[in-house]
């Protein structure tokens, strides 16, 4: 079914559905790995009672609850027509609320004409920056009828991040959210939970996850993840592919998967129980929560392999996370995601680290260091320009292993300091921040200038570019201030257009303008300069 009849993307904007109010505070980081450039003290949303949430509070909200959280949520995802109206005064399905003022009972039923076009939206179009979901096994079991409630709540979730970026489905957006919600929590309740223990649910969370991630929620999507991650455990998808499947269950707790020889099906697992571990790790990072999933290493789950998941998927053995280094294989772009979000959290490590007395940081550093420059030889073809414009989950790799390197060599520059270090080893580690930077700078400007009304990667990965593009800005305006004097021509160039571009996936008044608030303005006072 083509979508250019049912779509119009000419208006791509992913901060364009956000009206707020002025009284609103600003809104949540929403770059990605934010704690790599402050101290460890943000608390996960307005409310600081949220930072010692009990286990009982992981529970979804009871509808009351549901409706309170609709009317904060702020998707910082697709356009919004100028005349049409904001979020908050979309559609209502009736578990929030009727006409009349009293409550109706939820109807568990699918808009099948909606969703004909989101599902449809979705895999040729979110998907690429999501390469999670199986087409043909999620079109299949959608012919059912009647739908279990698990694959309902899946085709609402899918259906929700699709209409976040579709301009004449936006006002679906709070009708889907709720539902999703509604069927998780029914399918948590029923039984013995049994419902619960299922891929589709899994899956129908992880979407659930990122779309509360989008509208920077940090507090409500803590609370998706925790249940996230628990179900993972229960399914024990962290030892999916181990060779040795003897003990490690419990039972009454632990819930086996259908056996299947499938490797398109196993795969789906694999890239499903990857993305709860990137989400993962953004959540703590801007969080400052400690992660729950475990420590990486331990993970016997093979990388994401190749390809598309569909009929054509061809199996190509991936190592584990811990063997990538010794592997000889070149990497996915969604399996070098992966390493990019463990060199991040390594890079948090080491940052944390310097700060402390303790011995080794200087052998870390330099470890970390060659497994960066290893891991990026590995991702091959996945960090060359013309995958950036073509691939969402390429751009987000480069962009955010060019801010990791910044923040490595960062971290060294005031460390060396302290230790009175030569000013030759700090002169290099600013030179290697700068050329990160400048990698950052044109990556954007290539990937900016061949966007398409069809195709904006910078729409699709907002909430994972604002970070890098961010600290690109901050470590070239340092450059120049060091050198007192004004940037060169091309210089600015690249700043106004790093500028434009974090405007784009981020709300002015947002954290990571708030952040860089005194190199933005230098920035002006440059060009104001140069123009007179």
């Amino acid at each position: 079914m083509p979508l250019a009849e049912n779509i119009d993307f000419l208006a791509l904007d992913p901060m364009a559905d956000i009206h707020l109010d002025a009284q609103l505070q600003p809104s949540a980081p929403m770059g990605f790995l934010s704690l790599l450039t402050q101290a460890n003290t943000d608390i996960l949303s307005q409310n600081t009672s949220s930072a010692n949430i009990s286990q009982s509070q992981f529970d979804l909200m009871h509808d009351v609850e549901t409706a309170a959280a609709m009317s904060e949520l702020q998707l910082p995802m697709g356009p919004l027509p100028v005349e049409s109206k904001s979020m908050e005064d979309g559609m209502m399905i009736g578990d929030v609320g009727s006409s009349n003022g009293k409550a109706e009972a939820p109807m568990f039923e699918s808009p099948e004409k909606e969703w004909a076009v989101l599902h449809r939206l979705f895999f040729e179009f979110v998907y690429h920056s999501l390469p999670i979901l199986y087409q043909d096994r999620f079109f299949e079991e959608m012919g059912m009828q009647p739908r279990p409630r698990p694959l309902l709540a899946l085709g609402y979730a899918v259906a929700l991040v699709s209409a976040a970026i579709s301009p004449p489905h936006q006002h679906l957006q709070k009708g889907y959210y709720t539902m999703t919600r509604k069927l998780l929590e029914k399918c948590e309740m029923e039984g013995d939970g049994e419902e619960f223990a299922s891929l589709n649910i899994f899956q129908a969370l992880l979407f659930l996850l990122r779309y509360e991630i989008m509208a920077s929620r940090i507090t409500r999507a803590w609370m998706t993840l925790g249940r996230a991650i628990r179900l993972a455990s229960v399914l024990n998808l962290q030892k999916m592919d181990t060779e040795d499947r003897v003990g490690g269950t419990v039972p009454g707790l632990h819930v086996e998967l259908p056996p299947t020889e499938d490797p398109v099906l196993l795969e789906e697992r694999r890239r499903s129980f990857w993305c709860l571990f990137i989400l993962e790790t953004y959540v703590k990072t801007r969080s400052g929560m400690p992660c729950q999933l475990g420590n990486a290493a331990l993970f016997d789950v093979n990388l994401p392999w190749p390809g598309l998941l569909n009929q054509g998927f061809r199996p190509t053995h991936m190592p584990f996370l811990r063997d990538v280094v010794e592997n000889n294989e070149e990497l996915s772009s969604y399996a070098a995601c992966v390493v990019m979000v463990d060199l991040a959290i390594r890079a948090y490590e080491l940052a944390e680290l310097s700060q402390s007395q303790t011995q080794g940081y200087w052998d870390r550093h330099f470890a970390l260091a060659r497994m960066i420059q290893e891991c990026s030889a590995k991702m091959g073809s996945h960090l060359n320009k013309d995958a950036a414009v073509q691939d969402p989950v390429s751009l987000s790799n480069q962009l955010n292993l060019g801010a990791i390197k910044i923040i490595l060599h960062e971290t060294s520059i005031g460390k060396g300091r302290v230790d009175e270090l030569s000013p030759s080893m700090v002169e290099e580690n600013e030179r290697c921040c700068q050329v990160a930077a400048q990698i950052i700078a044109d990556t954007v400007r290539v990937v900016w200038e061949n966007r398409s009304p069809e195709r904006n990667l910078f729409t699709l990965q907002a909430t994972f570019t604002a970070w890098p593009i961010a600290k690109a800005i901050s470590t070239l305006v340092r450059d120049r201030e060091s050198s007192c004097s004004y940037p060169s021509a091309q210089r600015m160039g690249d700043l106004i257009l790093l500028c434009s571009v974090l405007d784009y996936v981020e709300k002015e008044g947002g954290y990571w303008h708030i952040l860089i608030t005194s190199d933005l303005t230098q920035i002006r006072e440059w060009d104001g300069g140069l123009e007179s």
